[in-house]
């Protein structure tokens, strides 16, 4: 992600645009997983669920929410001139509640006013846990979802609307991928199935339309057989190790990479040198993100979810 954000591309496809969605299979993969492990057997107390997660997401958001503010106007990317008060209360709300981030299309004053660009992913896994336990418990709702969202994909693949907004930023269009991750976890071929050879639908049909886009096609072709393949596999104390920082680094990483363009950063770093010093420093600041807040919250976390 950070080389995407740098400018690197590989072989001309926006490796970023196809790691997130490789997230997005991984998490629906890791909440299937969890919800199971901790949760199914009570499913009538679904707002423990997502107590869990507004624990898991938001200490490290808001600790880098703020560093993220402080590197904005320090390095005078950002000014609260022609700043309202009313544009003020929409921007401050988006950002603390998180998923209006998903939305900015509609909100014009956060296509100026984002701290944290690639926030808007969080906001997109917002609304995924919001719908999640009830596909999880509800098969039908499940296979309406995917259906429609295939539908979704399909449209935007036929040049019907934006093809990035509604079959990639919002969930209408993206849940497919979390529930292909859902698929690999419960072995679920058939639904894994009907997944693939609807993306494969789409891609053919932007491909004869003149409109194919590799970023996203990457994305799961590649993802749902390696995450298929790592599922198989037990997890070592590495994975945990890089983990804790992954999460933590994709938060600051565009704040870093901020500071090494600006002139306080030197400003003339070469792609490869910069790329891999920022990454280098995302991932420390990851580690101390997590030692420092999610740590002790995830300890509180773990006990909530023995009480359950």
């Amino acid at each position: 992600m950070v080389w995407f954000h740098a400018g690197f591309y590989i072989a001309g496809v926006g490796e970023g645009v196809s790691a997130v969605v490789v997230f997005f299979i991984v998490s629906g993969y890791a909440m299937t997983g969890l919800w199971h492990r901790v949760f199914a057997a009570r499913p009538q107390r679904v707002w423990h669920f997502y107590l869990d997660r507004a624990l898991r997401l938001g200490p490290q958001y808001y600790l880098w929410l703020g560093f993220a503010v402080v590197v904005g106007f320090a390095l005078g990317q950002r000014s609260l001139a022609n700043l309202s008060a009313g544009k003020a209360v929409v921007v401050a709300s988006a950002h603390l509640l998180v998923l209006p981030l998903d939305f900015s299309a509609w909100i014009p004053q956060l296509r100026r006013w984002q701290f944290n660009p690639p926030a808007w992913t969080l906001g997109l896994e917002l609304c995924f846990y919001l719908l999640f336990p009830w596909l999880v418990m509800k098969r039908r709702w499940l296979w309406a979802a995917v259906g429609g969202s295939l539908m979704v994909d399909a449209g935007a693949s036929l040049g019907f609307y934006d093809s990035y907004l509604f079959g990639y930023q919002l969930l209408c269009g993206s849940l497919v991928y979390f529930a292909l991750g859902h698929a690999i976890y419960q072995r679920d071929i058939r639904l894994g199935t009907v997944i693939l050879a609807g993306l494969a639908a789409c891609s053919l049909l932007t491909w004869t339309g003149g409109r194919f886009n590799a970023n996203v096609p990457v994305g799961w072709a590649l993802g749902a057989p390696v995450v298929l393949a790592l599922s198989y596999l037990r997890p070592r104390r590495w994975d945990s190790v890089l983990g804790n920082a992954s999460y933590g680094a994709y938060l600051v990483h565009w704040s870093v990479l901020s500071v090494a363009r600006s002139p306080l950063g030197g400003g003339r770093w070469g792609l490869h040198t910069m790329a891999m010093a920022v990454t280098g420093t995302a991932v420390l600041l990851g580690f101390l993100g997590y030692w420092a807040v999610e740590r002790p919250v995830a300890i509180w976390r773990r006990h909530l979810r023995a009480r359950d």
